[in-house]
């Protein structure tokens, strides 16, 4: 009896082996297969977000741009056709003539502390959207390396759950032939059963899941996506460079892009109180104007030019200490949001570090866990064949070590993730960073 099992687990062996040979020589060529640099390239140019902020961005830096053009002055040219009637009293009667003109008019400032404020103000709200446009760069490169790795770690988990319908399926055809020759139960069978019906349900639920994160990638490169090309199996785990977790917090509170742009915001905020102020101050312009003027009873023509200098001295703004109170409590808002952005910059640059060790340590612990976890089902499969375990201990040993493959794979790609954020809690995340992750990645797979 014993012997006929044996030949039943080198029969499905040899069919295991044989389905995996068949699927390696039916995978997608590699080079039609797309790195995360191929990705990245694609989201920067087809990504709604970033392409939404780019816009955004260059309409902001004209502004600067109209205020200079305000400084430069203006010129006019007004032309008039028309005909007017005069009474004539002397005749008593109406007469009719021409009366056309046309006038050039010119005039720049000279003094306006308004203005100028205008332009420190606007100047910094360019600066402003330049660390926007920054930050809308990193959190894309973030969204390509967190939709990519989902990717994977999809397929990693369908991968897995069509690995545990396999040895299911074998488990159950010695169940079946064990039981034919009365050596199982019926209680084995079942669970065999049962269980191979939970693992194609979570088949299904991993299907779905790497579909939808497919979907998710493709709304970034306006494209369907190629074969990703996965990760290094020795890829490494390094640690934070510096160690010191307080270095990391000291660079987070003083290059964070967030801390950045509230500080511009603090300024931007000061700029309108100083606005409100210098509205009150008068303003100085220099202008002229040259005409000419057909019309009267002889039609006569007169020219005319002047010159002036104007000074306009605002006596009374209302609602000018209304605006002030307003002014003052949104500088208030934004000097607490500025103290906001750096506690979240300490506290996002903490988590991540954690998260970093974290992520080593249990993807550490989870390839041992593997490598356990593969002996004892070895163990358990032996035991029985032998009639010395039950099926059930090994088809739970079978789900324990599915369960640490899933998780050391989620391990590495959370870590990857923590390494990225860390990058940008400290204002660093560049397309740098898209390289070192593309540099584990396996090439050859």
């Amino acid at each position: 009896m014993p012997k006929l099992v044996n030949n039943m687990t080198k029969k499905m062996r040899q069919g295991l082996w044989l389905l995996t040979l068949t699927t390696v020589c039916l995978a997608p060529v590699r080079a039609s297969a797309w790195d995360i640099n191929e990705v990245y390239r694609l989201a920067l140019e087809n990504d709604p977000v970033y392409q939404s902020e780019l816009l955004r961005h260059e309409a902001v830096t004209l502004d600067p741009k109209i205020i200079r053009s305000e400084r430069k002055g203006s010129m006019s040219l007004v032309g008039r056709l028309g005909h007017a009637m005069t009474d004539d009293t002397v005749m008593n009667n109406w007469e009719d003539h021409k009366d056309h003109i046309l006038d050039i008019r010119v005039g720049a400032p000279i003094y306006d502390r308004l203005l100028r404020t205008r332009l420190r103000q606007a100047e910094t709200s360019e600066s402003a959207s330049e660390i926007l446009l920054r930050q809308s760069h990193q959190e894309l490169i973030l969204r390509v390396a967190e939709r990519y790795l989902n990717v994977l770690a999809a397929q990693d988990r369908r991968e897995v759950a069509r690995v545990d319908i396999i040895a299911i399926r074998r488990q159950l055809d010695l169940t079946t032939g064990r039981l034919e020759v009365g050596l199982g139960t019926q209680a084995d069978l079942f669970d065999a059963r049962a269980r191979l019906k939970q693992a194609e349900a979570n088949a299904i639920q991993t299907d779905n899941a790497l579909k939808n994160s497919i979907s998710l990638l493709r709304e970034m490169i306006g494209q369907p996506p190629k074969a990703l090309i996965p990760l290094l199996n020795d890829a490494p785990l390094l640690s934070p460079d510096p160690e010191s977790l307080d270095e990391w917090i000291d660079q987070a509170e003083a290059n964070n892009l967030n801390v950045q742009m509230k500080s511009l915001d603090l300024r931007i905020a000061k700029y309108e109180i100083q606005k409100l102020k210098d509205g009150t101050f008068p303003t100085m312009s220099i202008g002229g104007n040259r005409s000419t003027s057909v019309g009267g009873i002889n039609d006569y023509t007169k020219d005319s030019a002047s010159i002036y200098l104007q000074v306009n001295m605002p006596l009374f703004t209302g609602g000018l200490s209304v605006r002030s109170d307003q002014a003052g409590i949104l500088y208030n808002r934004a000097l607490e949001e500025l103290d906001l952005a750096r506690i979240n910059a300490r506290s996002e640059a903490t988590l991540t570090y954690l998260d970093i060790t974290s992520n080593i340590s249990q993807a550490e612990a989870l390839s041992e866990a593997i490598t356990a976890g593969e002996s004892a089902l070895a163990a358990k499969q032996e035991g029985y064949e032998a009639g010395l375990t039950t099926n059930i201990d090994v088809l739970d040993a079978q789900r324990s070590l599915s369960q640490s493959r899933t998780n050391y794979l989620n391990s590495r790609y959370n870590y990857i993730i923590s390494l990225l954020e860390l990058e940008q809690a400290i204002g660093d995340l560049d397309e740098n960073d898209i390289q070192l992750v593309n540099g584990w990645l396996d090439q050859d797979a």
